[in-house]
């Protein structure tokens, strides 16, 4: 039954590393498997199961005896593997690194089903599988015992697990028969979904496929030879083929929505909306994710039933209204704006839709436009007579202190060969209307006196703009000939958002090079796809409503947060000849000192901050200097031009800025440990002292403002000491962390102490426009309009709750309670049988 190879010996102080895997059905295909993984390990144990009687065999089983056998080769590290699947050939340098991190991680690959030889699948749930594959022996414990699915280590509490980095391909998806007969074996073999919450019927579900390519550099060996086999047994053997029921449609409808594959999930909600016509809270879920997955023409047909008549139904009028918008039928969204008119009342979520559907016609001017409600001190608007009107792109220029450059920037969107509405942000001391000079009467300008964070910025720019696609500009940056209409290019195309790559504005300045490098070496024309770093992002306007707002907390990767949320909607797209030029330090000293300073707010956030504490922190640090620096050096080398002793000089200047980066976040490390420590003492502290506690917490957000949790916590502590009004604390965690519920379930809860309920809810509204992909902020807005006595708006913010969370239990028993109160029996019992359903399944986590 066994089958055991040592290919070679560790060399010394090396660990043994031996492949396990069993085989049966795809035996003719263990040949190309050995091949493939030969370069990796030292050895292999296989299983020949082709003597087992039963079409499925006892996989623990085999496991079990599997892992038995490698230890009895001395085996220190273990890979799981399978006939149908081929590792990329990195494997072989991978592993002994892995290996050498220590026994005290688990390293997971990527899973990449393969829809033919050289494409996967990425959408959804497909981009998102991620296998157990390498794991030491010590990690094995007991026996395993679950029958499908499971990980090879029943206790992984106990380690870390890890990203590889690595790819592994797998054929048994490579054919639609092959698909389908996969789907169906799963089917038999685990009819109640006991052991896959999403089910199995995705597997061959292709409404909503997006495959991608091998990446350059990602391939492995020996190459596939499709031989159109089965690889399986006859389901029919195993049991009967049933579909996957509602409840496991929903959990894969919800996985879909948190991986981005808002296709798939409309798909799944769509075909339950079928099966259930009288089911009106799953056709807005449907809805929802038709918008979301850019399809407006489906929303609309499906919130057409829903309104006709005039019905007060708040959330189908809304979903119709942005639908119609979307669609060009400005007659539709008119009427449902009509009705939500009188529903939502005096609602900030009125406001954004009114906005969103007369962009056209909105007048910025107006003291309640609505880019004003991120400024709290004043500003003023002015729009210039020659300001490009029916632009088919807005760019947002983001002025600080009306920096010298900000007539460059703007001067470069003037030249450009397509005209762009230019709306220019200023913030902070200086007079931006001086600065512009005659290039005032291009644009429109929004100058407000306190300093705002770029993210604030950019939100007053999207509110204060009516393109259908947004970009932005630095002010200290311009742009090249063409950045304007190659954008469009691509958006025409298609493409939902559009990166760019950055060049330095100046090449005689050997500093000012080795600055642009170290910062850009991702986003220059050539970078390889697996380097490259997707900023500069322009969008489709809807892409950025249904992402929410940008963090206007953060003093950097605010664009970075956003730009997450994008991805979860659609892929960037990247245009190599849309270039921008950017202004770097021309002196040493000048890019040292901007080098630690950029290190010490670097240290504010992931994969820094995590480091904070740790004593393998300055080790971290030390390897991730030396990578940036590394990738910064190659990219000099490669794009600058310079002859070999000024780019020796080049280099060395970018070392001495990574060791001046490394020195100023050890430093803010360090500070951010002692405010740590502070918050633990505030937290130690609380039962007892709440006085004392409220210092421990003022000290740490003060060491430490960049952190939501320490002033949610200091919010918190100022509440329960009396000492002061709370509401700055909350807001300044909101302002950081938009997507949190925390800080706004208090803000609700103050004004409702203080009897303002109609202020209660109008603050969870306003939160949910922040953050509209965050369910825990849609069911605070219902709890909130149940609490004001507005039943309608409640069922409405209920109903996009359960839209981003179908297969949340509370999220049904919430609108079963409403359905009651509101006398429509049927629904709530509909509501009721799906949560008993959903919270009878157990837990399962997702693993294949």
């Amino acid at each position: 039954m066994f089958q055991t190879e040592i290919f070679r010996f560790p060399r010394r102080g090396e660990a043994r590393r031996i492949a396990v895997f069993s085989y049966r059905y795809d035996a003719h295909l263990v040949p190309g498997l050995i091949e493939n993984i030969r370069p990796a390990v030292h050895g292999y144990v296989a299983w020949d199961d082709r003597g087992a009687a039963a079409a499925l065999s006892d996989e623990p089983m085999r496991r079990n005896r599997l892992i038995l056998e490698a230890q009895k080769l001395g085996a220190a590290w273990l890979l799981a593997c399978d006939p149908d699947e081929r590792f990329e050939d990195r494997l072989a340098r991978r592993l002994p690194e892995m290996a050498a991190e220590g026994e005290g991680t688990l390293w997971t690959v990527a899973m990449r089903e393969m829809f033919d030889a050289t494409h996967y699948r990425t959408d959804g749930i497909w981009g998102a599988k991620a296998v157990m594959r390498f794991f030491p022996v010590s990690a094995v414990g007991e026996d395993l015992t679950v029958p499908l699915h499971a990980a090879w280590v029943t206790d992984a509490e106990r380690f870390r697990t890890a990203a590889s980095g690595l790819n592994v391909y797998h054929m048994r998806m490579a054919s639609p028969v092959r698909r389908r007969l996969r789907r169906a074996l799963y089917a038999a073999a685990d009819p109640d979904r006991q052991y896959q919450r999403p089910g199995y019927d995705y597997l061959d579900d292709e409404r909503g496929m997006r495959l991608e390519p091998i990446p350059e550099g990602r391939g492995y060996s020996p190459p596939f030879v499709e031989d159109c086999g089965l690889w399986a047994p006859d389901p029919g053997r195993i049991g009967q083929v049933m579909p996957d029921p509602p409840a496991v449609r929903l959990h894969f409808a919800k996985r879909s929505i948190e991986r981005g594959g808002h296709a798939a999930a409309f798909h799944a909600l769509q075909d339950l909306c079928r099966a259930a016509p009288e089911d009106a809270d799953l056709a807005h879920a449907c809805a929802r994710r038709a918008l979301v997955a850019g399809d407006p023409q489906a929303a609309l047909e499906l919130t057409l039933p829903l309104v006709r008549g005039g019905k007060a139904d708040l959330h189908a009028h809304l979903l119709h209204a942005l639908a119609a918008a979307r669609c060009g039928r400005a007659d539709l969204a008119e009427a449902s704006l009509a009705v939500l008119a009188g529903g939502l009342a005096g609602s900030p979520v009125l406001d954004w839709l009114a906005t969103a559907c007369r962009r056209a016609t909105v007048d910025f001017a107006a003291p309640d436009a609505l880019w004003r409600r991120w400024v709290s001190d004043r500003a003023r608007l002015s729009e210039g007579a020659g300001l490009a009107r029916g632009a088919r792109m807005s760019v947002i220029v983001l002025g600080y202190q009306a920096q010298p450059g900000l007539a460059a920037a703007v001067r470069s969107l003037l030249d450009q060969d397509e005209a762009a509405e230019i709306v220019v942000v200023n913030s902070g001391d200086g007079d931006a209307a001086a600065v512009l000079g005659p290039l005032a009467a291009a644009v429109r300008l929004i100058q407000v006196e306190a300093p705002l964070y770029v993210g604030a910025a950019r939100n007053i720019g999207v509110d204060a703009s009516r393109a259908e696609y947004v970009a932005f500009l630095a002010g200290d940056c311009t742009a090249a000939p063409g950045w304007v209409s190659g954008r469009m290019r691509r958006h025409l195309a298609g493409a939902l958002s559009v990166s760019t790559p950055v060049l330095p504005a100046e090449t005689d300045s050997l500093a000012g090079i080795a600055a642009h490098y170290l910062h850009y070496w991702g986003r220059h024309p050539e970078t390889p796809d697996v380097q490259r770093m997707h900023f500069g992002r322009s969008f489709a306007r809807w892409l950025l409503e249904e992402a929410g707002a940008f963090p206007p907390g953060l003093r950097v990767n605010e664009d970075g947060v956003l730009n997450h949320r994008a991805d979860h909607i659609g892929l960037p797209v990247w245009a190599p000849e849309v270039l921008t030029a950017h202004r770097d330090p021309a002196m040493l000293g000048d890019l040292l000192a901007d080098e630690r300073a950029r290190g010490m707010r670097r240290a504010d956030h992931p994969p820094f901050r995590g480091w904070v504490g740790s004593d393998k922190a300055e080790a971290e640090f030390s390897a991730r200097i030396a990578t940036a620096c590394g990738h910064a050096q190659s990219a000099a080398a490669r794009w600058c031009g310079l002859s070999p002793r000024r780019l020796a000089a080049v280099q060395a200047m970018q070392w001495l800025a990574t060791q001046a980066g490394a020195a100023g976040a050890i430093d803010a490390l360090e500070r951010l440990y002692e405010a740590d420590l502070a918050a633990a003492r505030a937290e130690a502290l609380r039962p007892f002292s709440p006085a004392a506690a409220l210092t421990e917490a003022l000290a740490a957000v003060t060491a430490d403002p960049q952190d939501w949790r320490k002033a949610y916590l200091t919010g918190l502590l100022t509440a329960e000491a009396e000492h002061d009004d709370p509401a700055p604390h909350f807001r300044a965690a909101m302002a950081l962390n938009p997507a949190t519920s925390g800080p706004v379930a208090e803000l609700v809860r103050l004004h409702r102490a203080h009897g303002n309920d109609a202020a209660a809810l109008a603050e969870a509204e306003a939160a949910l426009l922040r953050a509209p992909g965050a369910a825990a902020l849609w069911a605070l807005a219902g709890a909130a309009a149940e609490q004001a006595g507005k039943p309608d708006r409640a069922l409405a913010w209920r109903r996009g709750a359960l839209a981003l969370a179908p297969d949340d239990p509370k999220a049904h028993l919430a609108l079963a309670r409403l359905h009651r109160q509101g006398g429509n029996d049927a629904l709530a019992s509909l509501r009721e049988d799906m949560a008993a359903d959903l919270q009878a399944r157990a837990p399962v986590e997702f693993d294949s």
